[in-house]
Formats: C-alpha cells, structure tokens, sequence
C-alpha cells in the first residue's frame, strides 16, 4: 500500500538516534562520506542507530528517457534483457554490496524513494516495459528490501517522526524551503534532492518550525553535470528525538576528506 505518511514511534525514553543522508547516486557515492557516518554512529550504542535514507540511493541514468543511451536503446528489439535490465542489476548489485555495509553499523533502515530510485519504478510502469519483466524493475525485489527488514518509503511521501517531517525532496531553487514547509502542512521538515545544506525558519502560531535541506553524498561532480559550477557539499545529518517529539539537529559536511566530532576529534576519511 502506498502511503502518504509514515509514522515512526516515539521513543519511550531516552533518545532515539537518527543519521539521515541523501543523494548517494550508486556509481557516484563518496566514500569517505559513508565512512564518516560509521565513525559519527560508532558514539551511539549499536542498538539505536537508524539511518535514512533520504531518496536517490541509486541513480539509473539509464533509464532516464532525455539520456542519449536510454534513446538509442529503447528502439532495440531486444533492449530489455540487453541493456536494460543488465544495467539495472549492475547497479543493484552494487546497492546490496552498500547495503550490506550499512548493516554492520545501523540496527535499522529506512529507504526513501528519490526522483532517480524513482526511474526504475516509472520505467517497470511504462510501456516500453514488457509484463513479463515488470516484477524485476522494483527496488524492493532487486535490493531485497522486506528481506533486509528494510521499511521502503515512496518518492513524495512523508516519514513523520514527532514534530519532524522527512522526505526527499519535491522542490528547488530559491523557494523550496518554503515549498516544503507548505506541502507539509507548517510542519518542520528536512528534506535532501538539492546537495546543499539550506535552512529557514517559519513561524506558526507563535512556534517557530524550520525546513533544512542536507548536502549530499555522491561527489561533487558527476559526469551528468557536465563539468558545470554547483553549490553542493557533501555531508549528512544527525537528529536526537525525544519522548516528546522535540529534536536536535546536527550536520556534517566531510570537507577536506576529513570529519571533526562535536568533541573537537579530527578523523582522516
């Protein structure tokens, strides 16, 4: 069942803690960034450790219909099992390598839909893809997500955890902070999709709620941006939930390959 919102429990003491990072894009992923988030889980007992996922765990650029390769395919008679779906089980393998990785640090995770995870849906949905095939391009069969225990969140729903709302990302540019704040219904909310950290704060009802947006972690520039300027960094977020709801939110940003702790602590990456 497709969800608008997913509720996550509270905790019933103590603090729960969270890493949330987005924009990995598979082949792209920066490793030291992940390797960061190890060391930043390690000051945490093992079992209170949940990462997010925040979307764009892969990236199928194969399968976006503008990309020149997705073009010159889907004309192919045989493009299914030749191209496609061998690429969409490249990448995958990939996913379950990283995935096993994650679980020797995280007691659990959550998988969040980005707009590029979203591409191998969409394409099993379309008409260029036979029924026959539909079951293979599914992230939930290709990562062995009810397998791994893994809750999987669709692309532009919601994951509620007390006064916090997660998704990855249905905006950008100059408003999407405010875009997000709306499509939540004034709650505060971080969202990932844009590979910058952004923040602003809103106020409603004499409570003042804030929208944050997280840096990424793929590299800084992958061959699809074409060498052009960005404004990304790469890094991830932390948030302590308590009974009540209420949180703290930390960043960190892996500048330099290299992570400082709260405590002052500087790890090589």
């Amino acid at each position: 069942m497709n969800k608008k919102i997913t509720k996550l429990a509270l905790p019933k003491s103590g603090i729960a803690n969270f890493i949330i990072a987005g924009d990995w894009h598979s082949y792209h992923c920066h490793l030291p960034t992940v390797k960061a988030m190890g060391i930043v889980a390690d000051q945490w007992e093992k079992n209170n450790r949940t990462l997010i996922i925040n979307g764009d765990f892969l990236d199928a650029e194969y399968l976006m219909p503008k990309h020149e390769s997705f073009q010159s395919n889907i004309k192919r008679p045989n493009s299914i099992e030749e191209y496609f779906l061998p690429e969409l089980e490249r990448e995958c393998a990939w996913g379950n390598d990283m995935l096993d990785q994650l679980a020797t640090k995280f007691s659990k995770i959550i998988f969040i839909e980005g707009n590029h995870c979203a591409r191998v849906r969409w394409f099993g949905e379309s008409k260029h893809c036979p029924i026959v095939y539909k079951k293979e391009f599914n992230l939930v069969h290709q990562l062995n997500l009810r397998k791994r225990k893994i809750d999987f969140i669709h692309y532009n729903n919601w994951l509620d955890i007390g006064q916090l709302s997660i998704t990855h990302g249905m905006a950008h540019g100059s408003s999407a902070c405010k875009n997000h704040y709306e499509l939540s219904g004034g709650r505060n909310v971080i969202f990932s999709h844009v590979h910058k950290f952004e923040a602003k704060s809103f106020r409603t009802r004499g409570k003042t709620r804030r929208v944050q947006s997280l840096p990424c972690v793929s590299t800084l520039a992958p061959s699809y941006t074409r060498n052009t300027d960005n404004d990304w960094s790469q890094g991830f977020g932390t948030v302590h939930m308590k009974p009540n709801g209420h949180y703290n939110f930390f960043l960190f940003e892996t500048w330099d390959n290299q992570i400082i702790l709260p405590n002052g602590q500087l790890h090589d990456l």
